[in-house]
């Protein structure tokens, strides 16, 4: 569960399942189409995600390429 606001959320949902009820547990980060949302609404971290993979892409871009000659191409 993931509430958006301004204001922290201080409720605690329940869902009753099978007779007993069930706290639903609070997230602070959920990703959702390919996004990552926090509770503030920020992109902090799908912005921080989306960059570290593209320096992982980089880095093995740069590793393969060092070992190459301008003769190959």
């Amino acid at each position: 569960m993931l509430s958006y606001g301004r204001r922290v959320a201080v409720y605690q949902y329940h869902i009753n399942h099978y007779g007993s009820d069930v706290a639903l547990e609070k997230l602070n980060n959920i990703a959702d189409l390919g996004a990552n949302f926090d509770d503030k609404l920020s992109f902090r971290d799908h912005i921080m995600d989306k960059t570290n993979k593209a320096y992982g892409v980089l880095g093995i871009i740069k590793r393969d390429f060092d070992n190459l000659s301008t003769d190959t191409f």
